[in-house]
């Protein structure tokens, strides 16, 4: 009997309930013979940035699914070694398994992005690609199926599962801040990861931001984290500025001017400055003073992270928008500026930044002039 293969791979960092899910949608497929998971050594759109060690990522997959004979956790990716790239992983197990099926499980967000993939056509001829929609992914899956089969002649199947928006990514940030994530993995996962005091290298800072904050402002912070993290993968920022920028950019919020003098601020200074952008100059400051931060890139994120201002780092454009269109945020037309800033930074950072100001403007607020001279000014570069 012909053995059809299916391959899951991913970062798994951490592995969580939505993986597990789709595994299990998978292996009560009646096409499917078994399920080959399979972490990757160094992921080709990341940069390293919060990744656990290859060892410690296999060995919470090889503890999750020890029990069930019809998934395989693979360290082939591992072994082999450098960056994984999906059609050497392809060629490999199409070499191993000749007469089998081979199935290639991605996301609707994975097959938007595969024209950016190495050798996409060549993914095509070797496999199956089996894909599931995505809570939260915007655009059409059947349309963007209709594509990438018209462009790359690919064979794709549609599953039926639709994935939670549940991601790595945020699960790796709340644990970073001490938020519970005990809803988003499973009992052998979050053991593992506690056993072994993971995700945990960045606590002694977001333990003194949560001392600074309040409970709804933490939160909100996490978000802000996340969106930055999402957008410097993107746009090729360095993770690590983007997560510190984010992290600290309201540590200030609650602090006022006699606070601020007394961690060496001018105070004249500070009494020119409008009430609801003080923070992002005291922000800047603290994090300076009280969280040793260095890098002239992050601060400057920190301190223009409210009124914008010329010519600002892509850092700043980000921590800027993530700041404005965090996955919290409810407004009028964040939707639309959302979409903008993922479609392009420059263009979302401006609209995101007009919005802003003519929201200020139709409430009767004071908009501080350095927005304004910053809109002016991009408004002058398009």
């Amino acid at each position: 009997m012909k053995e059809n293969i299916t391959i899951f791979g991913g970062t798994f960092n951490p592995l969580h309930k939505e993986h597990v899910e789709i595994i299990n949608n998978l292996i009560n497929m009646k096409e499917i013979s078994s399920v080959i998971v399979m972490p990757n050594k160094i992921p080709p759109h990341k940069d390293g940035f919060g990744i656990i060690s290859p060892k410690l990522r296999l060995e919470m997959l090889e503890k999750e699914f020890s029990d069930n004979p019809n998934i395989i956790v693979s360290d082939y990716e591992i072994e082999k070694g450098g960056v994984s790239y999906t059609v050497e992983t392809l060629k490999y197990f199409k070499q191993k398994y000749p007469l089998s099926e081979i199935y290639y499980v991605i996301g609707k967000d994975s097959l938007k992005d595969i024209d950016t993939w190495k050798n996409p056509e060549t993914i095509a001829k070797l496999c199956t690609l089996m894909v599931y929609d995505r809570m939260g992914v915007s655009g059409n899956l059947e349309d963007e199926i209709i594509r990438v089969q018209n462009k790359y002649k690919a064979d794709i199947k549609k599953c039926e599962y639709i994935g939670k928006n549940i991601s790595s990514l945020k699960i790796f940030v709340f644990m970073q801040m001490n938020i519970d994530v005990s809803e988003y993995l499973t009992e052998k996962v979050f053991n593992f990861i506690k056993d072994n005091k993971l995700y945990e290298e960045y606590s002694h800072i977001t333990k003194k931001v949560r001392e600074h904050s309040t409970e709804k402002r933490y939160i909100h912070t996490a978000y802000v984290v996340i969106e930055a993290l999402k957008l410097a993968r993107k746009y090729k920022e360095d993770y690590q500025k983007a997560f510190l920028a984010a992290l600290l950019h309201d540590v200030g919020k609650y602090k006022d001017i006699n606070y601020a003098e007394s961690i060496g601020m001018d105070k004249k200074f500070l009494e020119t400055v409008k009430k609801p952008v003080l923070h992002q100059y005291i922000s800047k400051e603290m994090a300076q003073k009280e969280f040793g931060i260095t890098d002239l890139d992050i601060l400057n994120a920190i301190c223009y992270h409210s009124t914008a201002r010329e010519n600002m780092s892509k850092l700043e454009k980000i921590i800027f928008t993530a700041d404005y269109i965090e996955e919290t945020r409810k407004f009028d037309g964040v939707d639309k500026a959302r979409q903008k800033v993922y479609d392009n930074l420059n263009d979302g950072f401006l609209y995101c930044l007009k919005q802003n100001n003519e929201f200020l403007k139709a409430n009767f607020e004071d908009i501080d002039e350095m927005s304004l001279k910053a809109q002016k000014y991009y408004e002058n570069l398009n």
